[in-house]
């Protein structure tokens, strides 16, 4: 055999163990003109990869629709869900330009409840969270030092969502798509235009893009791996005309609410839990009256643009600690 075939096999021989290190090559010490059986056993399995490698890019074929039906279906059939994350608003025009961030926290579980949480960094006064137990929800924030027991689960995220630059609704409508504005979550919000493919945090993920009904841009990045989101991006210009909007659902809710609650105190039989229901309305018509005048009260402002990127970081815990589910107000934030 001359020396060009010697080296042609020997440059094969060590590929296949490059590539193949499984197949225990190393430990053979076959003849060198067995090789050439090795290298077609090797192509054999390069083939096998290579239909797995086809199989890959048709998941990367997957529609905008597809994606977001397989996202929906994730969210919805979790048991457990425990993430942390950041929103970046950047408020880049109008007559104050400045930035501002906000840490967050959601721990999920169909058996322990659910519990949410954010503050913004280098404020010890600005935790607000939320937690619910069966039917109870209970709410505190610390920038009024007020903790609430009354409001229905939807009220109550409903309150945070503003405050909190979207992350309190973000993640939970997904969680809870019955119980939260059913119909309602980050992906009907607005109508995809394109989509593609880019890492976020070292993962790959399906990047959807779009505009919502007010012109805004939203991009929403979601991880192949597990179709849960890991990164948005919103790019809208806020008006007066949206902060009218914004308080004629805010009446719209508080109306509803109110007209629930009657309902339900005029059909019950229970004396006790009549008076806990009209209680509970006289308290709802307060704040209702409180927020209202808030709202008449507030000077009018010029418009202006704001671009909030959210990164969400979810993860598992090998021993899930039930302290996270647990209520704890009148935390301060450390510095």
């Amino acid at each position: 055999m001359s020396h060009i075939s010697e080296k042609i096999l020997f440059d094969m021989k060590n590929i296949i163990l490059l590539k193949y290190t499984h197949l225990n090559i190393l430990t053979l010490n076959l003849p060198v003109m067995t090789y050439p059986l090795i290298f077609i056993i090797s192509f054999l399995f390069s083939s096998c990869g290579e239909s797995k490698n086809v199989s890959n890019e048709a998941d990367e074929t997957l529609s905008i629709d597809s994606v977001i039906k397989k996202s929906e279906q994730s969210y919805a059939s979790l048991k457990t869900y425990l993430d942390s994350g950041k929103v970046i608003s950047d408020f880049y025009s109008g007559s104050h330009p400045h930035k501002s961030a906000k840490i967050f926290r959601t721990a999920y579980s169909a058996t322990e409840g659910f519990n949410f949480e954010y503050f913004e960094p280098n404020k010890s006064n600005s935790l607000h969270t939320l937690n619910k137990k069966g039917e109870t929800v209970k709410t505190w924030w610390g920038v009024t030092n007020e903790l609430t027991t009354d409001k229905t689960f939807s009220m109550a995220i409903a309150s945070m969502t503003g405050v909190s630059s979207g992350a309190a609704t973000l993640i939970p409508r997904l969680l809870f798509p019955k119980k939260l504005s059913p119909g309602r979550n980050i992906y009907n919000s607005f109508v995809p235009d394109s989509s593609g493919f880019e890492m976020v945090n070292g993962l790959p993920c399906y990047k959807i893009s779009g505009k919502d009904r007010l012109e805004g841009k939203i991009t929403v990045w979601v991880a192949k791996s597990d179709f849960l989101i890991r990164k948005v991006e919103n790019d809208r210009i806020v008006n007066p005309k949206t902060y009218a909007n914004v308080d004629s659902m805010l009446r719209s809710g508080f109306q509803r609410d109110s007209v629930r609650i009657q309902k339900l105190a005029d059909q019950s039989a229970d004396p006790q839990k009549k008076a806990m229901l009209l209680k509970k309305l006289k308290e709802s018509s307060a704040t209702r009256s409180t927020v209202l005048k808030q709202l008449s009260a507030r000077p009018a402002r010029s418009p202006f643009s704001v671009k909030t990127t959210t990164f969400i970081y979810p993860y598992t815990q090998k021993v899930l600690n039930k302290e996270l589910f647990s209520f704890r107000p009148h935390r301060e934030v450390p510095l």
